[in-house]
């Protein structure tokens, strides 16, 4: 009989399994009793919409669904089983989540009441969202069962990159080897992504409570990063959108591509310069750049900020810590045809602005009417020689563009100086909104696909003096003002009508843009003030 303990004949491998075992039940218990629990858990990852698998559309008892995208429950959104009502949805980033879909709901009615169809538009937009994510909730997007889907994505494209760079960051993931695997395990867990879901969306909350949400861009991230990594970056855009089309029909769902319009006055985010310059050429744009900021006016440097904190932000409408004006104080725009003669229905009420707001309207108005003074039309005309010098070493550089075009719009030919500032946009390496380079992207996918588009950009630049977009209009560098958003949705309903309804007729659709038109007045006479109406004649 051997005096050896049995423990000690147990091989060391099979002794940590028993002693893991207990564990390993206890967490296989804790993960059916989430899941059976809490069905959405599955939703809840600190990707927020990074996740192929997580579940951001979650079915509820009564066959309808309730979204889970946000932070906070009070955004999450109930949405009803499919009935014979048309059913349109909308995906995209902050811009689309701020629409009022319910209205256009409403104007696509009216132009279906003919054939007795009521249209329903869900609005699946949430703030930050680029492609990247979009792409991953549109297909949970065709279990709603829609008749259309509508994108509207194109702002966010570097803002989604910074974010998903944060939560790598944070989340410690690893590109490859074992850790990204035992990673990758983990995240398939609801238990373990429900943990994730509440810490790190908390703490993302507390970030966001501190610092709003438009002014996070964290541009530095950025800085170095050159054309080429731009291009690139956009080649992910259209394969999204691509990837998006062939998703939607392979379930037989029609779907609305959207270009998007971005503010010609917000100057661009990074300009780094093209590679290939030597170390002198470098010296020598530096010197050329640094030049001509020395030289040009306030009235026009206000314009070009140099760090995200002097902006014009989102929440810069809406902090109330500026000065009250009457609307006889706010700036008119007084040489700007429909519909920037109706400015102050347009913006948001004078008296919820920061004190920042003011002068950079007073400097904008200037340059919109030419009314900078002689100094000041002398300091811009000293800047175009170094800017000129800039533009040789380096000829796509996107602050030298951008100056450039501002000092031509100001003091030279318009036109020129339009096209120079929309260049400018286009170039910028890290670009935090629509530009003529990404919304050339969807046209091209809208007709190489065959795809109905929705050329918001166009008809909104097409309505606007010299066809740049600005302030007027927006709130930052992609915001609209809470009212142009309702011209956005004309612009749109005007796409979807020949897609949802195109049995309608010629006369029909005319009736119905007749009626959206009425509507849109009577927004009009019933949120602007009797003083902001004689403005708006008088302006």
């Amino acid at each position: 009989m051997s005096n050896l303990d049995p423990l000690a004949q147990t091989p060391l491998w099979r002794r940590a399994l028993y002693a893991l075992l207990p564990t390993l039940v206890l967490l296989g218990l804790v993960e059916v009793i989430v899941r059976a629990a809490l069905p959405d858990a599955s939703g809840v990852d600190l990707s927020r919409g990074f996740g192929d698998a997580a579940r951001y559309l979650v079915r509820e008892p009564d066959g309808g669904y309730r979204t889970a995208m946000f932070v906070r429950d009070v955004d999450e959104k109930v949405i009803p089983p499919k009935s014979e009502t048309l059913r349109v949805v909308m995906l995209g980033g902050s811009n689309t989540e701020g629409f009022p879909s319910g209205w256009l709901g409403e104007r696509l009615t009216e132009a279906g009441a003919t054939l007795g169809k009521t249209v329903e538009v869900i609005n699946l937009g949430r703030r930050g969202y680029g492609s990247g994510r979009v792409r991953v909730l549109l297909p949970q997007a065709l279990e709603l069962e829609p008749d259309l889907l509508v994108v509207y994505s194109g702002h966010n494209e570097f803002v989604e990159a910074s974010f998903r760079m944060d939560l790598e960051q944070a989340s410690g993931e690893v590109e490859g080897g074992s850790l990204a695997a035992v990673d990758r395990i983990a995240r398939n867990l609801a238990s373990y992504r429900s943990l994730q879901g509440w810490f790190g969306d908390r703490a993302g909350l507390e970030q966001a409570e501190r610092r709003p949400q438009e002014q996070t861009f964290e541009h530095e991230k950025f800085l170095g990063l050159e054309w080429e990594q731009t291009v690139a970056k956009f080649e992910e855009y259209r394969k999204n959108l691509e990837t998006m089309v062939a998703d939607a029909r392979a379930a037989g769902v029609p779907i609305l591509l959207c270009t998007v319009a971005g503010n010609d006055f917000a100057a661009p985010f990074v300009s780094t310069p093209p590679a290939g310059l030597s170390e002198a050429e470098i010296a020598k744009l530096n010197q050329a750049l640094t030049e001509a900021r020395k030289a040009q006016p306030r009235s026009l440097s206000y314009l070009i900020p140099r760090v995200p904190e002097e902006r014009l932000h989102f929440e810069d409408w809406l902090k109330k810590d500026g000065p009250t004006l009457t609307p006889e104080e706010t700036p008119v725009f007084t040489a700007h045809r429909s519909p920037f003669d109706l400015a102050p229905f347009w913006w948001s009420r004078p008296h919820t602005w920061s004190k920042r707001v003011r002068p950079f309207l007073t400097y904008l108005r200037a340059l919109r009417v030419r009314g900078l003074s002689e100094a000041d039309q002398a300091a811009a005309r000293a800047s175009i020689e170094p800017l000129q010098r800039a533009l040789a070493i380096a000829p796509d550089h996107p602050e030298a563009l951008y100056r450039l075009g501002l000092v031509d719009y100001a003091v030279g030919d318009r036109e020129r100086g339009a096209k120079l500032m929309r260049r400018g946009s286009a170039t910028d390496r890290a670009p935090r909104k629509g530009t003529q380079y990404s919304n050339d992207i969807v046209r091209e996918v809208s007709a190489r696909l065959g795809v109905p588009l929705a050329d918001v950009e166009q008809t909104i630049r097409a309505r606007c003096p010299d066809g740049l977009i600005g302030f007027e209009l927006m709130r930052d560098e992609c915001h609209f003002h809470q009212a142009p958003r309702y011209v956005v949705m004309l612009d749109v309903a005007e796409a979807v009508v020949p897609v949802l309804f195109p049995a309608l007729g010629d006369e029909a659709r005319a009736e119905a843009k007749k009626a959206w038109g009425q509507a849109l007045l009577d927004l009009i006479r019933n949120a602007t003030t009797a003083g902001e109406r004689e403005l708006v004649r008088g302006g």
